[in-house]
């Protein structure tokens, strides 16, 4: 055993299932340290990188660790306790083991340790190693937003590497290299141009993937020319995945406190004019579970869901431009999207004061001329009659579902992916049925899908349906009893309104276990920009 060389060692890595080299590697960092801690992620991060797919309990993890008996203590890592800066409060270690350079995070981390004489040694080898489940790199890079750039530095053997690994999902803007011969080339489709040309970006929109087994000199040129966000495509992924996860789950709590407050006003400006014209609302769906639940937001929710009768929404609109401050809020209908753009049949209130990093438009991303892009909003499904007799009211759904598909042609792009799940011939049919759709006029499609979602309006019936739910469940019937005049509860400090039989709905809708939380890997903002739940 070499001679004790630091007081206290720290590292964070997933070792739930080391194999034999990193096991090694892990032994090689603590015999450094007369004491050696290890930080080890909770159930939840697990979950959340895992996508709830790996089974994990990080008490047996623990107790596995310190029965190694060079392991001096586990730390279980939590949101509230992933930063090393926050570990080093408890355990005020002079030497810190890492896995990659995370960017401008690992800048700051680099920073407090200097300030304090901390030592960071590298745990990552000067090859690119690429180990499945364990790709950070990949983390990083699903962590940019659509209007950000990707800029690669260097052109050589790591160039190729990510073109192959990474390019065709995270294709880069374009590539710059210190070599003045490759200047103004194409290399795989990707222009190629003198560092210098990152002086002409915005610093905060682009993402620097250095490309070269020897990064220091170009990583070195980067930060002379600015604060540039950057990774490399060194990484000990074990280790690094926490570090990404920690930057990741930093931008994504700044986004959902930012959302709660943009939409506690928004709901605030909804009650305010619905109050004051008599007109009808329900909070709906995870809002409403949210109002039960938590009297207030959930957590993790990123939008808001409300539901009002066919009636009420016609009044809403026609004093929409009175009643909301248009610099402030907009009331944009299913045909107001502009240059003849389909998304979906949910009107929505915006709010066009904050941007934050959504993905709910991208379908009409560069097609749609309103000011929608990256804006919240509340969700409004409109209530309109579901025929009693239920082969009636299927064979309109059917019609409906029909329209649905014809409309989809009429959006900015089509991900097939979305359906990747469904057989070949049922895709097949979706595409084709996009094809013809594109055919017909938008105004033609969206006009007959809302003749036929109001044709049941003049009759009296016991149920509503919604034709702004997922184009899959459009059919289900909700009693008109579950709503009535409604009941107002608490919600993040004001008072809103709920269903006067709130339960009787939420079981309707599906949720039937609603007081009790969802998995850990699905307890995440759902309209996210890089969130990976599918909604149609």
């Amino acid at each position: 055993m070499s001679k004790e060389k630091y007081k206290l060692g720290y590292i964070s890595v997933i070792c739930d299932d080391f194999d034999i080299e990193e096991y090694v590697q892990l032994r090689e960092a603590a015999v450094q340290c007369e004491k050696f801690v290890v930080g080890i992620p909770d159930e939840y991060i697990v979950a959340r990188l895992w996508n709830g797919t790996k089974e994990y309990n990080p008490e047996k993890v623990k107790e596995f660790l310190l029965d190694l008996k060079w392991v001096t203590d586990v730390i279980i890592l939590n949101l509230d306790y992933l930063n090393k800066q926050q570990v080093y409060d408890k355990y005020p270690f002079d030497v810190c083991f890492y896995g990659t350079q995370y960017g401008l995070a690992f800048e700051r981390d680099k920073l407090f340790c200097e300030e304090r004489n901390i030592e960071l040694i590298p745990l990552h080898t000067d090859r690119f190693i690429y180990v499945p489940h364990y790709d950070s790199l990949q983390l990083a890079l699903q962590n940019v937003p659509k209007e950000h750039k990707i800029i690669l530095y260097g052109t050589g053997a790591f160039f190729d590497i990510y073109m192959k690994q990474y390019g065709s999902k995270f294709h880069p803007s374009y590539a710059v290299d210190g070599d003045e011969s490759k200047w103004n080339t194409i290399k795989d489709g990707i222009s190629v141009f003198s560092p210098e040309k990152l002086l002409e970006e915005k610093i905060e929109d682009v993402l620097v993937v250095i490309c070269g087994k020897h990064s220091s000199g170009m990583l070195s040129r980067l930060q002379e020319m600015g604060d540039f966000n950057y990774r490399t495509m060194l990484f000990n992924g074990r280790v690094s995945m926490l570090e990404e996860f920690e930057v990741i789950m930093k931008d994504e709590t700044s986004y959902i406190k930012k959302c709660h407050a943009g939409l506690k006003t928004l709901m605030t400006e909804f009650d305010r004019v619905c109050r004051k014209n008599d007109i009808k609302y329900y909070l709906i769906c995870g809002s409403l579970i949210g109002a039960i639940r938590h009297k207030g937001m959930i957590p993790w929710d990123d939008d808001l869901d409300v539901a009002m009768t066919r009636t009420d929404f016609d009044k809403l609109k026609s004093i929409a431009t009175q009643e909301f401050d248009p610099e402030q809020f907009v009331l944009i209908d299913t045909d107001e999207l502009g240059n003849n753009t389909f998304l979906d049949f949910m009107p929505r209130l915006i709010y066009k004061e904050m941007s934050v990093p959504m993905k709910v438009f991208d379908k009409v991303y560069g097609k749609a001329t309103a000011d929608v892009n990256n804006r919240l909003f509340i969700d409004i499904y409109v209530m309109d009659n579901a025929h009693d007799n239920n082969k009636k009211h299927m064979i309109n759904m059917l019609l409906m579902k029909g329209i649905y598909t014809l409309c989809m042609g009429h959006r900015g792009k089509t991900d097939y992916e979305e359906y990747s799940s469904l057989p070949q011939w049922k895709l097949s049919m979706i595409k084709l049925v996009n094809a013809i759709g594109r055919m017909i006029p938008f105004i033609v499609l969206h006009n007959t899908y809302l003749g036929l979602s109001k044709r049941y309006n003049r009759i009296d019936t016991d149920c509503y349906f919604m034709n702004s739910c997922a184009i899959t469940c459009i059919e289900r019937k909700f009693k008109k009893e579950f709503f009535e005049e409604g009941k107002e509860v608490e919600w993040q400090g004001m008072r809103v309104i709920i269903p006067r039989d709130y339960d009787g709905l939420l079981h309707a809708m599906r949720y039937d276990d609603y007081m009790n939380y969802p998995p850990l890997n699905i307890r995440k903002p759902s309209h996210y920009f890089n969130s990976d739940i599918k909604i149609w």
